[in-house]
């Protein structure tokens, strides 16, 4: 099943600053958009942040959903996932890719059982398989070996560690 409808990366903030492990899923969520022929968008949620979007579309990003709002302002785990659930259904990506913080170890299991898919935590590195499935490797038996894990359904999901990936070059002719 190769992927058709796209990268999707949360963008975690707080406060208006954007974690850099969005920075560092966007650098890996480029690469993957990349070989895959894809587009590569970020999701933010939160209150005053139309400076902070367009950070994210010099980070790599093609296209940011932002959603801004009063209500927003601080973390809510049920409006966070409601919006998220909701974009998902509408914009059907292959791949939703979330930093392994405190926020997105709570917000991405919630994600995965509203969209009827599975989520692998953790991950230190993510590939593309010859049919365009995310192949997400994790550490497992206490980091003896390293899993490799594919999932069937859509779409696939994961969590991957902070100062694991590459952020990419800040870009400001990105538009």
């Amino acid at each position: 099943m190769a992927a058709t409808h796209g990268v999707m990366v949360f963008a975690e903030q707080n406060g208006g600053q954007v974690h850099p492990v969005a920075y560092e899923l966007l650098g890996k969520g480029r690469e993957i958009a990349d070989r895959l022929g894809v587009e590569l968008s970020a999701v933010l949620i939160g209150c005053d942040l139309a400076e902070t979007a367009q950070e994210l579309i010099y980070g790599g990003a093609d296209v940011v959903y932002l959603f801004d709002h009063p209500s927003l302002g601080s973390f809510d785990i049920m409006n966070y996932r409601r919006s998220i659930v909701d974009l998902a259904k509408e914009t059907e990506p292959d791949v939703i890719l979330l930093g392994a913080t405190a926020i997105g170890r709570s917000l991405g299991p919630r994600l995965a059982a509203a969209l009827g898919t599975g989520l692998t935590a953790d991950c230190t590195a993510l590939d593309v398989d010859e049919q365009g499935n995310l192949v997400q490797i994790r550490p497992a038996f206490s980091g003896n070996i390293l899993a490799h894990i594919k999932t069937e359904t859509r779409p696939q999901m994961a969590t991957v560690r902070y100062k694991i990936m590459q952020a990419l070059p800040r870009d400001s002719s990105r538009t």
